[in-house]
């Protein structure tokens, strides 16, 4: 009875109750949004990050800095027994940096000279290209689109670089461009050259070393010795946490902005409503409802404000989320430009129980600020309220 007389007086309301539920509904739609575009961001930052850069955690060397390029001369060291028998079964591969200069078309530019197994199969980028011949008395190389760009190479060109080997003495060689890779995370392709790990080893005279040591799965048990520092996904991912939180504290002010609104129009019309039923209440007490049961049925009534409002979200937000899901869409500028791990196109993450969490605050929002002004009515005396006076 209490539900049939509460959904009886929201939608006798008309053109009020209409109004609530389409601010209601647009608070809904746009809080399920943007919560979908934070969690895409991370999802799609991170799982680019994992595949193309991570792995599934790593370890670096003690001395390693990815912030200070002048501190890769020491940043390197032979790679421990347990790190050579997970390389054997091909859940681990090592990966050699080394500071040096690249001379293209006449012009200097600072390069970092990294070296990977080419026939590793962590990271889902092409190393493999680098079995590709070259021309004699060149080493093979792979670049970046970012690098390419930057330098003005492509397929086929041949670079002088220059390095201080693990000996401090200085050394040239001249490589060949045999691929230019595209990579969603800009971090593994600004001012980077690959090479094979064996020819890097070689050419710093540091045969078995490695800056870094990339995993296939999650690290367990005791790899590295005192030389190299254990980092879990966690660890790598804190600045891409940070990153993402920080966008969601500055889009929550917008979330309790719209929902202050909200919240004051439902109030508004509740309290506008109870001081205008004020005979209608004393009948339903004379009747033989309680005051409890009044008030249950004035709270009700502003829940039923936000469950007809969720419904009218469904109905035009669903397509718009699975348009989202399935096709993105583009910031309008390159992935470059923003310096996100992300495509060109942007797909954000809805999932049920992002659309229920976000459902149910906003209804026991709506409850509370709906018992607010309904409370008052649990001291009223019938014989007052059939009067239309407070007691």
């Amino acid at each position: 009875m209490i539900f049939k007389i509460a959904f009886r007086n929201v939608m006798s309301a008309g053109l009020r109750t209409w109004l609530n539920i389409i601010v209601l509904s647009l608070t809904l739609t746009v809080i399920v949004l943007l919560q979908g575009v934070y969690n895409g961001l991370f999802t799609q930052i991170s799982g680019n990050r994992i595949n193309e850069e991570l792995g599934q955690g790593q370890l670096w060397h003690n001395k390693y800095d990815p912030f200070d390029p002048l501190s890769l001369s020491e940043a390197h060291a032979a790679v421990s027994p347990a790190v050579q028998k997970a390389e054997k079964k091909r859940e681990a591969i090592s990966i050699l940096m080394v500071m040096g200069s690249a001379y293209p078309k006449g012009r200097i530019t600072p390069a970092i000279l990294k070296g990977i197994p080419a026939d590793q199969e962590i990271l889902k980028l092409p190393f493999d290209k680098l079995k590709l011949d070259s021309p004699r008395g060149t080493m093979p190389a792979m670049i970046g689109r970012r690098m390419a760009k930057q330098t003005e190479l492509s397929i086929g060109d041949i670079l002088t670089v220059r390095w201080r080997n693990s000996l401090g003495a200085y050394n040239a060689e001249d490589l060949s461009i045999v691929h230019i890779f595209d990579s969603l995370v800009p971090t593994i392709d600004n001012g980077q050259i690959w090479l094979s790990l064996d020819d890097l080893q070689k050419m710093n005279m540091s045969p078995g070393h490695a800056t870094i040591v990339v995993f296939a799965k999650p690290i367990e048990g005791e790899f590295g010795d005192s030389s190299f520092l254990s980092k879990t996904l966690d660890k790598l991912l804190a600045d891409t946490y940070e990153f993402v939180k920080m966008k969601s504290s500055g889009g929550m002010v917008f979330y309790i902005m719209m929902i202050f609104l909200a919240m004051i129009a439902i109030f508004d019309t509740q309290a506008l409503s109870i001081f205008k039923r004020r005979k209608e209440i004393g009948t339903l007490m004379a009747l033989g409802m309680t005051n409890r049961q009044i008030t249950a049925t004035f709270t009700l009534e502003g829940v039923l404000h936000g469950v007809l409002a969720a419904i009218i979200s469904a109905i035009y937000a669903s397509p718009l989320i699975w348009y989202l899901q399935t096709y993105g869409y583009s910031f309008g500028v390159s992935s470059d430009q923003l310096g996100l791990a992300i495509g060109d196109r942007y797909y954000p993450d809805y999932t049920v129980g992002l659309v229920v969490q976000s459902v149910l605050i906003v209804m026991l929002i709506l409850t509370v600020v709906s018992y607010l002004p309904a409370r008052k009515i649990t001291k009223l005396q019938p014989y007052d309220a059939l009067r239309g006076r407070w007691s």
